[in-house]
């Protein structure tokens, strides 16, 4: 009988350079094998405390997004910057207002290159999604810097070749039509390279206030080839 085994590697693990011969399968320390489906990608990054959560910074609360009847980059619901030494893979950014929206009403993201933010914010809540306990902390915290939503207006300087990505339109009169950006039901993968930032946009009618939960993981930046 043939045996198929994987090497766990959960902690320090590393990235194979183009041209690498045969590497051995990775597998987590239940002894499940990882591959390349998004579902797998997510549990290997998960259990690697590479996954973060942010949201409001009161359990519960809800951030003030601002009225913008029109696009505006430099007006983010919520942003945060990439360093020159990761990956980001935006996961999942789940909006769910408080109030119905207005026709018309659209949220969408964009990346642009460097770090565009410039004032303003209010701090989140930023956690490692493998945090269940007060000793969450030895899973390691996010290496992104300047995380704020837009509870307290943010000020975005121009952005830098910006990409737009995530769009998505709601209809007047249901209250259940939250914004569900999620790469794990089939929305389509980015992979953000630092420096850059990430911005989540609105054009509203009129203010709203909403719970918002974002995912996002963080790679070697030798996960993507650039070149």
């Amino acid at each position: 009988m043939t045996e198929i085994a994987g090497r766990v590697q959960q902690q320090s693990d590393s990235i194979a350079v183009d041209g690498t011969g045969a590497t051995t399968i990775r597998a987590d320390r239940e002894g499940a094998l990882f591959d390349g489906s998004i579902s797998s990608k997510y549990r290997q990054w998960l259990v690697a405390g590479k996954v973060f959560e942010a949201h409001f910074a009161t359990e519960g609360g809800t951030s003030t997004i601002e009225a913008n009847g029109t696009v505006d980059l430099t007006e983010p619901l919520f942003r945060l910057t990439v360093p020159s030494s990761k990956i980001l893979v935006p996961i999942r950014v789940r909006l769910s207002p408080t109030t119905v929206w207005t026709t018309a009403d659209a949220i969408f993201q964009t990346t642009s290159t460097g770090d565009t933010y410039s004032s303003g914010g209010a701090v989140p809540d930023v956690r490692n999604m493998a945090a269940v306990n007060a000793s969450d902390s030895a899973l390691g915290s996010t290496a992104c810097t300047s995380i704020f939503d837009g509870d307290s207006g943010i000020t975005e300087s121009a952005l830098v070749s910006p990409r737009a990505f995530g769009h998505q339109s709601y209809v007047t009169g249901n209250l259940a039509a939250n914004y569900d950006y999620s790469i794990l039901k089939g929305d389509p993968m980015i992979m953000i390279h630092g420096s850059s930032s990430w911005q989540i946009h609105a054009i509203l009618t009129g203010a709203h206030e909403v719970h918002y939960s974002i995912l996002w993981a963080e790679l070697d930046k030798n996960a993507l080839v650039n070149g």
